[in-house]
């Protein structure tokens, strides 16, 4: 049987004090699971039965899911140097919303892929090197792409303050979420030390949350690997995350303003599969960690509930 659970932890939002319950039901395998390969730069929490790869700086001290640890996966495919995919800098028209709660054609794609706007500042390097992090009060967007001619090639970084930021293969790209609000041990990072061999480069990129695209009910959100998105929702919505990755899919949602609660886990999952999300009227980041494609399309508690009550395949 398909299984059901949820995880409904208050999400302050600065004075405001707006609740954010994401519920996770109807959890669902749809292709062979597995985690991905474990890096050099692997920091782990531990859970219940699984184990996780790195994960991005900012999630260094938060609390793991019911299932699994953290865990993250080399991320998306190459941005502001590749034909192949979307660039991070790339002008992306958002609107959001719909009139009713449960599933709905109305409203607009939203790809984490895109970010809006021109970077703060852009820097090449090579593993060795230090980045120095421009001067900022609050969260970070962190884009790094493994520029590497060599076909297997592996770069991370290593903050100041010791956390990590998540590694990537050649030819891939991150879309990361650095210091966000915390309510007990606020980090400001100044610097990446880069973890890597002389001869493997890199572009890593600094943007504005202000660039994060911006989803809301009746959306459609899609990503690939690594991506965050700025959810405003005037209403309580239930979506259907999937995800064709073989390693971890992770969801968290985060404070929009300094006071919150801190980080909150939704999925924690490994492989391919799909499940629900309840979030509930408010406004947040979002941020996943993927290895593969991923969507949040508009579903509906009705949908979720059946789908849960239904024998799995």
């Amino acid at each position: 049987m398909t299984t059901k659970y949820s995880l409904r932890t208050p999400l302050s939002v600065g004075i405001l004090a707006v609740t954010a319950a994401f519920g996770l039901a109807g959890c669902v395998p749809t292709g062979g699971g597995g985690g991905g390969e474990e890096s050099p730069a692997a920091q782990t929490e531990q859970a219940q039965e699984e184990t996780s790869e790195p994960t991005q700086a900012e999630t260094e001290e938060s609390t793991p899911s019911e299932e699994a640890s953290e865990e993250s996966s080399p991320s998306e495919e190459p941005s502001e140097d590749s034909s192949d995919d979307s660039s991070p800098s790339g002008d992306k028209t958002v609107s959001s919303g719909s009139e009713d709660g449960d599933s709905s054609a109305s409203g607009s794609e939203i790809d984490t892929t895109e970010l809006e706007g021109e970077p703060i500042e852009t820097v090449e390097g090579k593993g060795g090197d230090t980045v120095e992090v421009p001067e900022h009060d609050g969260p970070i967007v962190v884009v790094l792409e493994n520029t590497s001619d060599s076909e297997y090639s592996y770069l991370y970084g290593t903050a100041d303050h010791g956390a990590v930021l998540s590694g990537v293969d050649s030819g891939r790209t991150s879309v990361n979420f650095v210091d966000p609000y915390d309510p007990y041990d606020q980090t400001n990072t100044k610097s990446f030390e880069m973890e890597g061999e002389s001869d493997e480069t890199f572009t890593m990129s600094f943007y504005e949350v202000d660039a994060i695209p911006t989803a809301g009910p009746g959306d459609t959100i899609t990503g690939d690997g690594f991506g965050v998105v700025h959810w405003d929702g005037d209403e309580d919505v239930t979506v259907k995350a999937s995800h064709e990755g073989e390693g971890n899919f992770i969801v968290h949602g985060e404070d929009t303003e300094e006071g919150g609660g801190g980080t909150q886990y939704t999925f924690n999952e490994i492989g391919a599969g799909y499940g629900y999300l309840d979030i509930d009227t408010g406004e947040y980041y979002i941020v996943v960690e993927a290895d593969g494609e991923w969507t949040f399309e508009p579903s509906s508690p009705e949908e979720a509930d059946a789908d849960s009550a239904s024998p799995s395949a």
